[in-house]
């Protein structure tokens, strides 16, 4: 059974596309099309792929900022990338353990780090953040306005 193309100008007889009526953007879809996968491998990582791809990072841009579906797709990858670093994380959260009739026994135990990383950027709502506390009712003098001498002094009777 013979398929028939919906544009049968760009079907030669024997079936081919005819390489002559490939436009441009034609091209360049199915270059966005091979891109996406690859941008996938490489975890959104838009140099490897880019150089993967052999395209300029200006080229994959002009295709971010002129195609919607496209950019739609390559959010929707930075998404996965961020899904697999975040359970990443939550593995050095948890430890790699492995399991005995005696219970969990940690090969590695979970990294306290992580354990406070994710606290502090999830957390904050609950209070895990570092403040810097200013009290701005601090009576220090103003030293801009003393001498040298003024300000020797003052270090002098405090120790310092």
């Amino acid at each position: 059974m013979k398929t028939i193309h919906p544009n049968k100008q760009a079907i030669n007889d024997k079936g081919e596309i005819r390489k002559d009526l490939i436009t441009k953007e034609t091209k360049i879809n199915d270059n966005k099309k091979k891109f996406l996968p690859i941008l996938e491998f490489h975890l959104g990582n838009i140099t490897s792929a880019c150089n993967q791809m052999n395209i300029s990072r200006g080229t994959f841009y002009d295709w971010i900022n002129n195609d919607d579906d496209f950019k739609r797709q390559v959010d929707e990858i930075g998404e996965i990338a961020l899904d697999f670093v975040e359970s990443k994380l939550f593995q050095k959260i948890d430890g790699i353990h492995s399991k005995t009739d005696d219970g969990t026994v940690y090969k590695k135990e979970p990294d306290t780090t992580a354990i406070i990383f994710y606290l502090k950027t999830k957390g904050r709502k609950r209070g895990y953040i570092e403040r810097t506390e200013i009290d701005l009712n601090d009576k220090r003098p103003d030293l801009s306005e003393l001498s040298t001498i003024e300000i020797q002094k003052l270090l002098a009777e405090n120790g310092e």
